[in-house]
């Protein structure tokens, strides 16, 4: 029982939850002596944070935007190489194996998730960062995907999300060379928002955590519902082609009236209807 306690508190620590503002999330990695490696504990404990989230949400109280980063110099160094054999041997099926799926957990949120890349992000990681909606760097973070490297598959959609989001060429060059990219680099491409350099005299990261709750609290404010299905529609892009992406977005109800969105007709439907039309009314 003793060992149980220990284990459960052991799980608390690896991923902090707090609550720096109302509606607003802060979720650490606290392995930074690891810089933050996640063990299948740690992906319980970040998974699990995501889920507790979720249902503090649903409960009805709210929580509008959540910031994720990593304390100490690195966001996450991916997956611990001490627990690489149990976390890929894992059963994909299992139930455990399920409540450990972080990216999952983080796409089932309903508000929009910041990530503020501290330092590095690294395999699980960087897809860890993809699964944000907006990302932030500090000037010393980069990316970088190994998946090549060690001989294994993406398994969090890091090889469909990256292509669409900075381009076919840099993305497989990323993976099949194990590309370091810079922050610089990484802005440059459309992959992070924003570099945030560090205040002189001032602890590192601090400057970047303040602008990600701020950018936060901005998100936090606006309607929860229509951030929601504009979150789920945004994430969908990465998926679905964009005839296919519009003909959905057209399907979703509205956050508040309940029913669907109506799409605008193509031009070349509107040219069909009128045509229609003038041949009715010369047969008329």
């Amino acid at each position: 029982w003793l060992r149980r306690g220990a284990r459960q508190r052991h799980l608390r620590v690896m991923a902090r939850v707090s609550f720096p503002e109302e509606g607003v999330a802060l979720v650490e990695l606290d392995r930074p002596e690891a810089l933050n490696a996640l063990t299948l504990e740690g992906l319980s404990a970040l998974a699990g944070a995501f889920a507790g989230l979720r249902r503090r949400d649903a409960a009805g109280q709210r929580v509008g935007a959540a910031v994720l980063t990593g304390r100490g110099r690195a966001f996450c160094a991916g997956i611990d190489l001490t627990a690489a054999e149990a976390v890929f041997k894992s059963d994909p099926d299992d139930p455990a194996t399920q409540q450990r799926d972080v990216v999952r957990e983080m796409e089932l949120c309903e508000f929009p998730i910041i990530g503020a890349i501290n330092g590095a992000a690294v395999t699980a990681g960087f897809e860890i960062a993809l699964a944000c909606d907006l990302l932030l760097a500090a000037e010393g973070a980069f990316f970088q995907d190994t998946h090549c490297r060690y001989g294994i598959m993406p398994s969090w959609g890091l090889s469909q999300k990256l292509p669409r989001l900075i381009g076919a060429g840099r993305a497989r060059a990323v993976s099949f060379a194990c590309l370091k990219v810079s922050a610089a680099e990484a802005e440059r491409w459309g992959l992070v928002l924003r570099v945030v350099p560090d205040l002189q005299g001032r602890p590192a990261g601090e400057a970047l955590l303040g602008e990600a709750l701020g950018l936060a609290r901005r998100v936090a404010e606006t309607t929860a519902p229509w951030c929601g299905a504009t979150r789920t529609s945004s994430a969908g892009a990465c998926t679905r082609t964009s005839r296919r992406g519009a003909r959905w977005s057209a399907r979703q109800p509205s956050p508040t009236t309940g029913t669907p969105w109506t799409a605008p007709s193509s031009p070349r439907s509107r040219r069909g209807s009128a045509g229609s039309s003038a041949r009715a009314a010369a047969a008329a």
